[in-house]
């Protein structure tokens, strides 16, 4: 009995992996050298929460340099990275 529950449980998993591969899209499949992002080296600082940032101010995230569009306080908890509001900055 244990063994038909182990066995259900590693089969349904082989299926959902088998379907979501299945389904990604060919867009998505690969993705060549051509069509990377560069990396560019900067010496701008890393971004940080509490900090505030003036209108051109250049900062580091996540591997990614961005420029502050207008001049802003990033208040702890407010989820004002620059990945996750354009608004503020531009990558």
């Amino acid at each position: 009995m244990r063994s038909r529950r182990i066995f259900a449980v590693v089969a349904g998993a082989a299926m959902t992996v088998a379907a979501a591969v299945a389904f990604v899209p060919s867009s998505m499949a690969a993705v060549s050298s051509a069509d990377a992002v560069p990396m560019v080296a900067c010496t701008a600082p890393g971004w940080a929460e509490g900090n505030t940032y003036q209108a051109g101010t250049q900062v580091t995230y996540g591997g990614r340099l961005y420029q502050a569009l207008v001049t802003h306080t990033a208040h702890p908890g407010a989820g004002w990275n620059p990945a996750s509001t354009p608004s503020l900055w531009r990558d």
